[in-house]
């Protein structure tokens, strides 16, 4: 085929001290069935052997660039990429994850095949040595404009029966025409955590169709110090800015039933991870007192949802009730 029939796809990769899993991801990346991609590797300041390892890397394959900045967090990193980058499409990675070999051709296929802006894989779990499936979201299939509407309104950010968005909002395990990555990584320079949800909400009011696949082609990797997982004195603000970027960007109110719901599972969220690294539970107290004032802020309202599942239903009449040291050892005893 020729390059008309093969584009150039860029891969990014921001990199911050994943010395041990790096290595894994770049193999993975660079035994890709699709040929003409480009690397870029932007070691956003690190401080462990990552450096090397890029540096080893592109002295291997020319078609790995290598970018070394001081730390400026991954949102910054990837924009950084994005201007030392040339491909026509995009896909992203992140460093400890890793591609199945035929990832980005299966992508690329549907990407032509069905002319659409966007592609979405589904993905599986690394857990150590085990392969774990993940949750196939949404439905495979095409998705025009109304589809995507409809998406929009019904359980994007939040689905009641799972728990968790309907529409999977991080940045990897999908392929993007050129003209919205911008946009998409500009929507989360303000943020720190979940900065992929708010560019991917943006995404999905920018484009006009997506196509999602049933195939598993993107290899998560679950372990600790992972920001879901981590608590920061900043985490409540940056909460905050999320909610109200999904506010600004939901410019036709398809998410006025779901925010509630996105709003009470972060905030159990944030108290979880909080009750596992403070060893005080005076600490824990006065962030829970913090914490769920800020629920109002997030949602818009003082009435909490209803919840699926017992463990939810009761760290939602403990929050319901201020049942704060309940709470902290409750997670404390599980832990």
């Amino acid at each position: 085929m020729n390059c008309l029939q093969n584009p150039l796809i860029s891969i990014i990769i921001p990199v911050y001290n994943t010395c041990d899993f790096l290595e894994d991801c770049l193999c993975s990346v660079l035994a890709q069935t699709y040929h003409n991609v480009e690397v870029i590797l932007i070691d956003d300041g690190s401080t462990d052997d990552s450096s090397a390892i890029c540096d080893k890397f592109a002295d291997l394959d020319r078609r790995i660039k290598v970018i070394h900045t001081s730390n400026q967090g991954v949102a910054s990193a990837r924009l950084t990429a994005l201007e030392h980058s040339t491909g026509e499409y995009y896909t992203f990675v992140d460093s400890d994850d890793c591609l199945a070999p035929d990832a980005i051709r299966v992508m690329w296929d549907a990407m032509n095949s069905h002319e659409v802006d966007l592609v979405v894989c589904q993905a599986f779990r690394i857990c150590g040595n085990d392969i774990k499936a993940h949750y196939k979201r949404p439905n495979r299939g095409y998705y025009g404009r109304k589809d995507i509407d409809s998406l929009l309104e019904t359980n994007a950010i939040f689905d009641i029966t799972t728990g968790i968005a309907g529409y999977p909002f991080e940045i990897w395990g999908k392929l993007y025409k050129k003209e919205f990555v911008e946009t998409l990584l500009l929507r989360a320079q303000s943020l720190w955590y979940a900065e992929d949800m708010a560019g991917g909400l943006q995404l999905l009011y920018d484009i006009s169709s997506m196509y999602v696949l049933d195939n598993p082609l993107y290899g998560y990797r679950v372990r600790e110090g992972q920001a879901t997982q981590t608590y920061k004195p900043d985490l409540l603000g940056n909460d905050t800015r999320l909610f109200n970027l999904f506010k600004e960007i939901d410019t036709k109110g398809y998410l006025k039933n779901q925010i509630p719901q996105r709003a009470l599972m972060e905030l159990m969220r944030v108290l979880g991870v909080a009750a596992k690294e403070f060893n005080r539970s005076k600490d824990f107290l006065t962030l829970f007192k913090t914490a769920i004032e800020f629920y109002p802020v997030w949602s818009g309202t003082d009435e909490y949802p209803k919840v699926v599942g017992l463990k939810n239903q009761i760290k939602l009449f403990l929050i319901k009730y201020k049942l704060a040291y309940i709470y902290y050892a409750m997670i404390k005893f599980k832990n």
